[in-house]
């Protein structure tokens, strides 16, 4: 390899170390009170985690039950949210065997994932490096990318993916010849459809504002419309067996996350003060009305990739925004209430408006001294890093809150004590039950007769699976079924803590009960009329040819994607020798 080359190589390793430091500094204060943050979604994507973990580290896999999480109920959650992305995260659990050490490596990597991504995003576009690691150390600062460090929000990692997977739209208008690459583009939808539903929909729309140029553009256009079409297949067999988990599930009616009728109370506003939760504060907000201004000056002279980064960030700013008619709208269609809070869209508006920003800064610079540009790419990083002290100051607030008494804990819980909650954090994954001390009764995807008012799931949920009175030994056999034995003192019809589906199979004291032979309640809680004296229950689940068919299929494309890129991994390792 060329000694120029040795160094550019070196050049970049620095910045992206800057990168490492400064999600290492975001996170001391959890570091040096040795302290959690436990938001309002701990308790469910740990619990998804955990059971991957399980499932690993036992080996009895069940792609749709939950057999030792969620109380083990056999609830459906993973084969049809974020699947892969849970079993990364039991792995890592079992590799950090601590819920504590578990959740900064995640924070950790969700930081230097959002911060290299938008390295990576301006470098690609032409971004010199000083101004590159600025813009990555700005977007790190953004709230979404913070709240899963100090909410474990899981929007916060389909943020932190967003910059990286943009550079295949950006490649959509730039490379005139092959305006995608099939893998590439189907990899980069694929990785966040595997995290986080609602960010995919985002990616889907901003991918379609790069593709319509990007076509119109493209020299070969009808090659561009079969590597389009291949990129989509690369995606969905990527992502095949939660597919079709979901569309073998399509006949039941499963709860969905609640629905926000003040859309616009969640919106986020542009700010003088602080960035909060919903305020952008004065740096984030200062920026955007740089960019807007001179995108409004310079239209003209803009490239049109520039004028699209400009195009797709104000779209989605005002969908986040209170200017967006939010509450109208939903108003008249109801689905709209499930999108939440209006702030989900800011990863998109926030990627490209600091991408934005940072190209145009740059053109600023083109004709000015070395010594005014590098003061301009030091005055950069200083408000990049100003930025970034707010969600330093946040991390130190949970971290000083751990150590007192708002500590996350159900109001049931039979630990009460701060100190010892603290304490079961510190425990092994596999030996503490911090479930049993942090609990929320939240029913999405359990089986419902009707999905119009699914409110009273909240509080059936916690009666029937939290609180069930009947006084079960739970276990998992070996078949990777739930298996339960009771007493019964009378042959009354009992409700049992397990959630049963149209495609579960249930065995009562070793005879298989056809769906007639029992009942479901509310939220799919089995109903079954035992015998006098000691009962065997054993609930599994038998899905579909067409899942099966689906899992081959996703298999076999994740081992043609390992081999793709092990083939590339060569190829470079050679051209680099021959250099």
């Amino acid at each position: 390899m060329h000694e120029k080359n040795k160094l550019s190589w070196a050049h970049e390793l620095a910045w992206l170390l800057g990168i490492v430091i400064m999600a290492l500094i975001v996170l001391s204060p959890q570091l040096s009170y040795h302290a959690l943050a436990v938001g309002d979604d701990w308790e469910f994507h740990w619990n998804r985690f955990y059971e991957a973990a399980m499932q690993l580290k036992t080996g009895k896999f069940n792609f749709f039950q939950s057999l030792y999480s969620f109380r083990q109920s056999g609830r459906i959650i993973n084969a049809v949210y974020g699947s892969a992305f849970a079993y990364c995260h039991g792995f890592i659990l079992i590799i950090a065997k601590t819920w504590f050490r578990a959740e900064i490596i995640s924070s950790f990597l969700c930081l230097v994932t959002a911060g290299s991504g938008m390295y990576f995003l301006t470098r690609y576009c032409q971004v010199k490096r000083q101004m590159a690691f600025a813009a990555a150390v700005l977007y790190m600062g953004t709230p979404l990318v913070l709240f899963y460090v100090t909410d474990s929000a899981l929007r916060g990692w389909g943020a932190a993916l967003l910059p990286l997977t943009t550079i295949p739209l950006i490649r959509m208008v730039i490379n005139h010849e092959k305006p995608i690459s099939p893998v590439l583009f189907g990899l980069s939808a694929a990785t966040l459809m595997a995290v986080q539903n609602f960010t995919v929909i985002l990616y889907v729309i901003s991918a379609a504002i790069f593709f319509i140029p990007g076509l119109y553009l493209a020299k070969n256009k009808w090659r561009t419309i079969l590597d389009a079409v291949a990129a989509v297949g690369v995606a969905v067999t990527l992502n095949a067996s939660t597919l079709a988990a979901i569309y073998e599930l399509h006949n039941e009616h499963l709860v969905m996350p609640y629905k926000v009728t003040d859309l616009l109370g969640s919106a986020s506003r542009l700010s003088l003060g602080n960035m909060t939760r919903l305020d952008l504060g004065l740096i984030l907000s200062a920026m955007i009305l740089f960019q807007l201004v001179f995108a409004a000056l310079n239209w003209k002279r803009l490239k049109i990739v520039e004028k699209l980064i400009n195009l797709d960030g104000f779209l989605f700013l005002w969908l986040s925004s209170p200017l967006f008619p939010w509450n109208f709208l939903a108003d008249h269609f109801n689905g709209l209430q499930t999108i939440q809070f209006p702030q989900r869209f800011n990863p998109v508006a926030l990627t490209m408006m600091i991408l934005g920003t940072t190209i145009s800064i740059q053109k600023l610079n083109i004709n000015a001294k070395t010594e005014r540009t590098r003061l301009f790419s030091a005055l950069f990083i200083s408000v990049a890093g100003l930025n970034l002290v707010n969600g330093y100051t946040w991390v130190n607030e949970k971290a000083t809150a751990w150590q007192g008494d708002q500590v996350a804990v159900s109001a049931d819980s039979t630990i009460q004590n701060q100190a010892e909650i603290r304490d079961l954090f510190n425990h092994a994954y596999d030996q503490a039950n911090i479930f049993g001390v942090i609990t929320k009764n939240t029913p999405d995807y359990l089986p419902v007769p009707n999905v119009k008012n699914t409110l009273y799931a909240y509080d059936a949920y916690k009666q029937q699976i939290l609180h069930n009175h009947v006084n079960v030994r739970k276990q998992v056999d070996a078949d990777s079924r739930l298996d339960f034995t009771w007493q019964a003192k009378k042959r009354k019809s009992t409700l049992m803590p397990v959630i049963v589906y149209k495609h579960s199979t249930v065995f009562l004291n070793g005879k298989k009960l056809e769906p007639s032979q029992y009942k479901r309640s509310n939220i799919g809680a089995l109903i079954v009329t035992p015998r006098l004296g000691e009962n065997h229950l054993v609930v599994g689940y038998a899905p579909s040819k067409l899942f099966w068919a689906a899992a081959i299929i996703n298999g076999i494309s994740l081992l043609g994607i390992f081999g793709y890129g092990l083939l590339k991994l060569i190829q470079f390792l050679r051209s680099c020798v021959k250099q």
